[in-house]
């Protein structure tokens, strides 16, 4: 099927769209990474009451206000007994969506 000229634009117009929109996005995490989170809201979570137990897995939902990053640790990764890293150390970013923290 062949594209009219006023389609042809329209398509030229939307991957421009989509290569700024990368570009900001990228921007955006960079400057995240920059941000020393003054701000940032812990919340601990969990999935529980699954036929056995050894399913259960927890988990702890930060939030940034001041950058707006959103980021989690998994529990199942520290040993049980040993105090959770101590925050600007050894931190593993992980960005997830919002609708994730929902």
């Amino acid at each position: 099927m062949k594209l009219t000229k006023s389609q042809k634009e329209l398509c030229k117009k939307i991957k421009k769209l989509h290569l700024k929109q990368k570009r900001l996005a990228e921007e955006i995490i960079s400057l995240q990474v920059k941000c020393k989170h003054p701000t940032f809201v812990k919340k601990n979570d969990g999935n529980t009451g699954n036929y056995c137990s050894q399913d259960d897995h927890y988990w702890t939902d930060f939030y940034c206000s001041t950058c707006d990053a959103r980021w989690y640790h998994d529990k199942q990764e520290y040993t049980p007994g040993i105090k959770e890293v101590p925050y600007g150390e050894k931190i593993n970013y992980q960005m997830v969506p919002d609708e994730d923290l929902k």
